[in-house]
């Protein structure tokens, strides 16, 4: 090998940062030969990473550092976890790679989305070998801008809204894992993943709020609830390759983030129980969410919160079972790269669809393709696959996730591990439904307009990757113990996962979603007109987290906070201007004059005595001759003063009234104040106290705990 194994680790990350730039200047040149370098590229690397893998077989590890970077220095680590990981995203990211050659022909600035692609390509590779948090957090940050001119790569409203709530989201949840990194700091005096673990076990319940808060950063990219908001408004808009690798690859970001925080907290309980709780609610709400949907990205966008649902669901029995975790963790790490491979698959083929179309709504592509038989088979694999029926590769690890429930009854009694069976039947069923629902539409109506005109589509380049992840999905079905022991699941083979009582549970599941589909999609969201038909989506008229809760909440407490910060401002800006008077009023004194201050004193006296005595003299005379001055005015204008007089009086009553007015409706004025408040507190002292508060509320939620 001519470069040694911890080498390899930085230099997959760096080839493509740098060949981004170098595919720009190419690109202006020539567009086939720079698709051709960028292929190259991500195959190169690819390559590198295959080699490592002897490496890691036996459960070691390579290892790597770099001081002087990022002030901590660099450190790098490739274990197993971490080599799937990186596995999935360089061969996904070739794949989509070849589909966007096809994908983007009618779009515009391809050069500046190819170098972002690989941007992205390059931070997400980091994130996954960081082995020091700081590292960690710097290559998620990056991942998140060079991902970001994905999601606004049109450049219309639509995509500027998409990018709007992404990055606000994702910015917004790297500040406060930001945060806890600082406190994380703080206390530990390191932030080396290997070494967290030893010091914060010594850590009373601050850890709590170190973990929440990093936690939260994570969870943003990983779709937990209530977290997941971003998720239904982004991936419409993105380009179909870029979106497949959003939910196969950036997603895993966020869930490898949640893997790592319950290391360092080693997988205390009370976190992995929110954990697990958060995983239900994932796997439910998503599945209840996909199945009322029209739109068919926001349909997988939602299948994919919740098919990420029940990778959490098993992080959380990890720390939960501890002891008895074993087959649990690799059943998560199995579900990761089943959801991974599957979601590119059915991304693929949404960009299928709306690369003829220019649609996304199912009501728009009835009958698309049922004379396509390669798109066809490809797009029902995927389907099978994540419904999980026996032969597709979402079967095994499914079935390993729900007998992980029958283990958790160590821990739990029997109501609550009926509860969670509950859960992940129901949440099974729905996606049998919204997945039949999808497939009927696309490929069981006719529709004359599609009968000919795109019998040979699609082009080679998007099918080909369509066709090889299903071959994928097809194999891991059949060979699950082959992937289970490349990734060191020493009991691989001694699986019995195609027992009578797994597939008749697959096939019951299956069944439910079919009822599902018959009884609730058929007879509620369709609307029949004469032989045609049309979906419905009831939920736009639920209750709904940003709309309802997020943007009142937060523009209640921006409004009515104002009034506080307007008075603590009046109050600041008082402070300075007295000082500042002060402070010109000692300067302006002079301390140096010849005479002494007692000679000062007496003659000040005498002088102010003097002018005492002439200015009483003046003013009585002053006096005397104004009396008779205003008397005679007075005698010769007294009827224009009269009426002058009355003016005024008249005046005078119309301002009491007006006030009056006013002072009847108190909402108006004080609405009217708050209103000026907020709009007058200067810039300086609004930042300063709305960081002293959040600093305050940090402060006492680490008192209270």
């Amino acid at each position: 090998m001519f470069l040694s194994a911890e080498y390899i680790l930085i230099a997959i990350i760096l080839i493509p940062a740098v060949s981004a730039f170098i595919g720009l200047y190419i690109g202006i040149k020539s567009e086939p030969a720079r698709n051709a370098f960028y292929t190259g590229v991500i195959l190169v690397v690819f390559a590198l990473v295959c080699t490592l893998y002897p490496h890691i077989r036996e459960g070691g590890s390579i290892r790597y550092s770099l001081p002087g970077i990022m002030g901590t220095g660099l450190f790098l680590k490739l274990d197993m976890l971490r080599y799937v990981l990186v596995f999935l995203t360089s061969f996904l990211w070739l794949l989509a790679h070849i589909f966007s050659t096809h994908y983007l022909l009618k779009y515009k600035h391809r050069n500046r989305y190819y170098m972002f692609f690989i941007l992205t390509f390059s931070s997400t590779l980091g994130v996954f070998l960081s082995e020091h948090i700081l590292n960690l957090f710097t290559f998620f940050e990056l991942m998140t801008v060079t991902s970001y001119f994905l999601v606004i790569h049109d450049e219309d409203e639509f995509t500027h809204k998409a990018g709007n709530i992404y990055i606000t989201m994702s910015i917004g949840g790297g500040l406060v894992q930001l945060m806890g990194i600082f406190l994380l700091y703080n206390y530990t005096s390191t932030l080396l993943i290997t070494q967290l673990p030893i010091e914060i076990a010594e850590l009373g319940n601050i850890k709590y709020l170190i973990a929440l808060l990093i936690m939260s950063g994570f969870g943003v990219k990983a779709c937990m609830f209530p977290l997941h908001i971003w998720l239904p408004k982004v991936y419409p808009p993105i380009p179909s390759p870029a979106t497949a690798l959003f939910s196969g690859v950036l997603t895993k970001t966020g869930i490898f983030g949640i893997f790592i925080t319950l290391q360092l907290m080693n997988y205390d309980k009370s976190l992995s129980f929110m954990v697990l709780c958060i995983g239900l609610i994932n796997m439910f709400l998503g599945g209840l969410l996909a199945l009322h949907h029209r739109n068919i990205k926001k349909i997988f966008a939602y299948s994919s919160m919740s098919q990420l649902g029940y990778i959490l669901m098993g992080i959380g029995l990890i720390g939960l079972l501890q002891d008895h975790s074993y087959h649990i963790y690799y059943a998560s790490v199995f579900h990761m790269i089943n959801h991974a491979l599957l979601k590119t698959l059915l991304f693929f083929g949404s960009g299928v669809v709306f690369m003829v179309l220019q649609k996304l709504s199912l009501n728009e592509m009835k009958g698309f393709g049922k004379h396509m038989p390669l798109f066809r088979f490809a797009l029902a694999v995927g389907f099978l696959g994540t419904v999980g029926l026996p032969g597709f590769s979402g079967f095994a690890s499914k079935t390993m996730l729900h007998h992980a429930i029958y283990e958790s009854t160590v821990i739990f009694n029997g109501y609550i591990v009926g509860f969670i069976e509950v859960i992940f039947f129901i949440s099974s069923a729905f996606t049998a439904a919204y997945l039949l629902k999808i497939y009927t539409t696309l490929f069981h109506e006719d529709n004359k307009d599609y009968a000919e005109v795109y019998k040979d589509f699609p082009h080679e380049y998007a099918i080909i990757p369509m066709l090889l992840l299903s071959g994928i999905v097809i194999f891991i079905g059949i060979k699950p113990g082959f992937l289970l022991n490349a990734i060191g699941y020493s009991e691989a083979y001694n699986l019995h996962l195609f027992t009578t009582k797994n597939i008749v549970n697959a096939l019951l599941i299956s069944t439910s979603g079919l009822g599902i589909y018959y009884y609730y999609i058929n007879k509620r969201l369709k609307v029949y007109e004469g032989s045609d038909y049309y979906y419905i989506n009831p939920t736009y008229h639920w209750f709904d987290l940003e709309r309802n809760l997020y943007i009142p909440v937060i523009s209640f407490c921006f409004k009515y906070i104002s009034l506080v910060l307007y008075g603590i401002d009046n109050a600041l800006v008082f402070v300075a201007s007295s000082l500042s008077s002060f402070g010109k009023y000692l300067f302006s004194i002079d301390f140096y004059k010849d005479i002494s201050y007692y000679n000062r004193l007496v003659n000040l006296f005498f002088t102010m005595k003097t002018r005492r005595l002439h200015h009483k003299r003046n003013i009585e005379s002053l006096v005397q001759n104004s009396k008779g001055n205003i008397e005679s005015y007075v005698h010769n204008n007294k009827d224009n003063l009269e009426d002058m007089v009355q003016s005024g009086k008249d005046g005078l009553e119309s301002i009491i009234n007006y006030e009056h007015k006013i002072s009847d409706d108190p909402k108006t004025n004080l609405k009217q104040k708050i209103g000026d408040m907020s709009f007058n507190l200067s810039s300086i002292t609004y930042s300063i106290i709305l960081f002293a508060l959040i600093l305050s509320i940090l402060l006492v939620l680490m008192l209270m705990i």
